[in-house]
Parts: C-alpha cells; sequence; structure tokens
C-alpha cells in the first residue's frame, strides 16, 4: 500500500491504544512502528535489481518484522521509559504486523516467510492505491478526535474495517471470478487460464486477464456495467529463456523474469538498433483514464533490452515506479 495508508492505519491504531492506555505520546510510536517496514525502500538508491529482489522481503516478513520491533523497542526506551519493554515490543510488532498485512493484500507480493522462503504471497483484493480504503480511515480517525460521545467506539470501528474491508473484496472478488467465467462462456471467448486483479477503484473495477495461445489479453470489467461486452487488449508473453539469455549479461533481467507474474514483451526496431521491453500487466490499467495516459512506454517495474544488430545487449533501461528511469550500458 502507499505510505500514506500506512500512517493513517497507524494512527487510527494508535488512537485505539492511546485511548486504552491514556497515554498520548505512544501515537507516534505507533505510527513510527507502522511505516518503518519501508525503510527497505532504500534499496532503490543502490540498484534496481536490489529493489526488485528485496523490496517487501526481510523487513516486510513474520521474522524480520520481529527483529525489527525489537530494533525500534530498544531505542523507544529513550523517549517512552516509563512502558515496559514488553509492551513497546508487543505494540512495534503489532503495528509492524499491520504494516505486512496491508501490503500482502495488494497484488504485488510480499515475502512473509522471508528469509525461510522468497515466495511472494499475495491476497490481491485491493488495488495498490485504494482512495476510498484510505479516506474511510482517515474520516473515522478525525471523527474519533472531535466527536464527544464514544470515541473510542469510533476508533475501535476504524480499526475493525482495516481488516474487514480487504476480506469483503476479496468476497466480491470471487463472486466476479465465477460471473467472469460464465460470461467468457457467453462470449464465445477461449482461453486456456484466468486471473482477476484489483484495479483502480475496486471492487467496483476488476482486470480480466485470461491466456491464449502464448498471449496475455486484458481486459477491464466494471461491476456497474456488467453488460458492456469485454474488450480485450492482446499482449505477447514474454520469452522467459530470452529474459535468461539476457539475464547473463545482466542479472536484472533474471531478477524481473523471477519477479514479474504476467510478463509480457515487445519489440522496437529502430536503424541498427533493436528495443525489447518487457513488463508486468499487475501494472498496467483498465480503467479508460488510466489506460490511455500510462499504458505506454515506462510502465512501472519495466526493462527495456537495448540490442545490436548481431543480438548482443548494449545497454538497459529501468523504469521506476515514479516515471526515473535507470540506464546501464555494457562494458
Amino acid at each position: 500500500m502507499d505510505p500514506v495508508t500506512h500512517i493513517t492505519a497507524g494512527a487510527v491504531a494508535g488512537r485505539v491504544i492511546e485511548s486504552k492506555a491514556a497515554r498520548r505520546g505512544i501515537m507516534v510510536l505507533c505510527i513510527v512502528a507502522a511505516i518503518m517496514p519501508d525503510i527497505d525502500n532504500f534499496l532503490a538508491l543502490i540498484n534496481p535489481r536490489m529493489y526488485m529482489a528485496y523490496h517487501r522481503s526481510l523487513t516486510h516478513s513474520l521474522a524480520g518484522g520481529l527483529l525489527l520491533a525489537l530494533i525500534i523497542s530498544f531505542i523507544s526506551r529513550r523517549f517512552y521509559p516509563d512502558i515496559s519493554l514488553k509492551k513497546t515490543i508487543i505494540i512495534c510488532y503489532a503495528l509492524i504486523l499491520l504494516h505486512i498485512f496491508l501490503d500482502l493484500i495488494t497484488s504485488y507480493g510480499t515475502q512473509i516467510l522471508y528469509p525461510f522462503s522468497r515466495t511472494r504471497y499475495a491476497i490481491s483484493s485491493i488495488f495498490m492505491i485504494d482512495p476510498l480504503y484510505s479516506a474511510v480511515m482517515l474520516i473515522l480517525l478525525i471523527f474519533s478526535y472531535i466527536s464527544r460521545k464514544r470515541p473510542t467506539a469510533i476508533a475501535v470501528t476504524a480499526l475493525i474495517f482495516i481488516f474487514t474491508y480487504p476480506f469483503v473484496n476479496y468476497g466480491i472478488k470471487m463472486y466476479t471470478e465465477k460471473y467472469v467465467k460464465e460470461k467468457l462462456t457467453v462470449e464465445e471467448i477461449k482461453h486456456s487460464g484466468l486471473s482477476l486483479e484489483p484495479e483502480l477503484f475496486s471492487p467496483v473495477n476488476w482486470k480480466v486477464i485470461i491466456e491464449d495461445n502464448g498471449n496475455y489479453r486484458m481486459s477491464g470489467l466494471n461491476l456497474l456495467d456488467q453488460k458492456k461486452p469485454f474488450n480485450f487488449d492482446t499482449y505477447k508473453k514474454a520469452d522467459i529463456n530470452r529474459m535468461l539469455i539476457l539475464g547473463e549479461k545482466a542479472g536484472i533481467f533474471r531478477t524481473f523474469a523471477d519477479f514479474a507474474v504476467y510478463p509480457v514483451e515487445y519489440t522496437e526496431n529502430q536503424d541498427n538498433l533493436g528495443k525489447v521491453y518487457f513488463s508486468d500487466l499487475r501494472f498496467y490499467g483498465t480503467v479508460p483514464l488510466v489506460k490511455k495516459y500510462f499504458n505506454k512506454k515506462g510502465i512501472p517495474f519495466s526493462l527495456v533490452a537495448n540490442i545490436d544488430k548481431d543480438g548482443n545487449l548494449l545497454s538497459w533501461e529501468y523504469y521506476r515506479p515514479v516515471k526515473q528511469n535507470f540506464i546501464e550500458f555494457m562494458k
């Protein structure tokens, strides 16, 4: 999830704890713990391969989160000497687990069992940025401060909402997946695989991804307009062997092959230079406005291989989520 959602969720949990403990200063501790797992974002400053491989790994795992909670707790003893170390550790770990949960419900994936397993787990019930989710949290948090009647109950309601909303979305996803299968049959659309991913403004909008003859086909589905026929765009599946061969020259291609869930590619030829674009459909949009302006070159978490006429890798480009590309030339 985005930082705003993590901070708001931490503040909601802090509001509940401070109302029970009658200790206002504890709010700062809760917010710090709730955002701290994202300290691994510094990996982006080292190189994109490290970020792609290890973001949401150690600091977002059950074991690493406990280690992080211990570190925060020992440091915070200087600021909260009147709170027992045991309580501080419990609070910090609980807020870190909340952070992990909020990342787990997105499609990006979280290595919750790291370092024992590098597998990324994802519930994929909420889009990576959900304005409705964050707004309801924030509104309830504000009301818990300005309301004179049952402020603690409002804060607890906000905390319950944080956990129930993703599971309601997941239930809608299961229903929608069944509906999509029936709709594909009615529209006589052949496919060998079907996936449903949350889209901006879910649970109303979803991405429908099907596999067909070496291609992915993707269409948006608006639950408020279910009668509208599917309008699939076709994307060529990325050649994993090609990425692994490129990975022998630049390891980031091998890392991308492990990272991508729906890897696609397309090629452009300019004079004696070939460009091969690799990207992941998780980071494409189907909402018309997003699709119009963002489903072009520079998709977040995408790679470009610049190849000469003899097939040699000259350089590669990586597009960060903030649209700033990273370029490295082969020696």
